[in-house]
């Protein structure tokens, strides 16, 4: 399973939420018809607090031949939707360990087309979001201590006829633009934590231009010797 994260601004406010990018393109899985929203309150619901809740929480799905397929965390609540062949032991979930003073809620419906987990997928800015986590992922591997440095943020797919207004819009929006070999190359100083600020907006621009935002990339910023010094040639790409 590949774990994709993203952000979102739900109804209680600012969440942290991932899918299993295994299922985004395949979904629904025909054998799992029963969606079972598992939801826990803490009062902290940080990955910390609740690694044990989440580890048995995977023991019980496994056990039932589930699927966990995307999960939303808050400062307080995480829910996580499960989807099962059947609601028959969906209650097992109640016993699973919670953190002290925590307590966990289960409602589970017939879902055979995947509506809930619909509603869960990223879209937008959400998916965006998504493919930015993968780079800063990336980035955090190989040593990145974060910090503002320079990003560039790639375009491709402009008409002759379009290229010109697209540079105009972008440079007047503070970036600094590099065209070479049917490609733009946007330059920003920026901290990737906040990347998607900029992805989002200039992808929206490029496809308003008939263009295709093609990611972006930036130097490591590593700890050791020279730290908070870019390591030289180490460069990061989202296709």
């Amino acid at each position: 399973m590949v774990w994709e994260m993203f952000d979102r601004d739900g109804p209680g406010g600012f969440q942290i939420c991932g899918v299993d990018g295994d299922v985004v393109d395949s979904a629904p899985i025909a054998t799992l018809r029963v969606a079972c929203e598992v939801t826990v309150e803490a009062e902290s619901a940080s990955p910390a607090v609740l690694e044990a809740t989440e580890r048995d929480l995977e023991r019980v799905t496994d056990s039932l031949d589930g699927r966990i397929v995307a999960t939303a965390r808050t400062r307080s609540t995480l829910v996580t939707l499960v989807y099962l062949p059947s609601d028959d032991d969906a209650d097992w979930y109640t016993r699973i360990k919670l953190p002290l003073g925590a307590k966990i809620s289960v409602a589970s419906t017939d879902d055979p087309d995947w509506t809930l987990f619909a509603k869960m997928r990223p879209e937008g800015i959400e998916e965006q979001s998504m493919l930015d986590y993968r780079v800063r992922t990336q980035l955090h591997k190989a040593g990145d201590v974060g910090g503002e440095r320079t990003i560039d943020h790639v375009v491709t797919g402009l008409s002759t006829e379009s290229l010109a207004a697209f540079e105009a819009a972008v440079a007047a929006m503070g970036y600094t633009v590099e065209s070479s070999g049917g490609s733009v190359a946007l330059r920003v100083n920026a901290d990737p934590r906040h990347v998607t600020d900029d992805s989002w907006t200039i992808r929206l621009i490029a496809e308003r231009h008939g263009g295709n935002y093609d990611g972006w990339g930036c130097e490591v910023v590593g700890g050791g010797r020279g730290a908070g010094r870019p390591r030289a040639k180490k460069r990061w790409w989202r296709r």
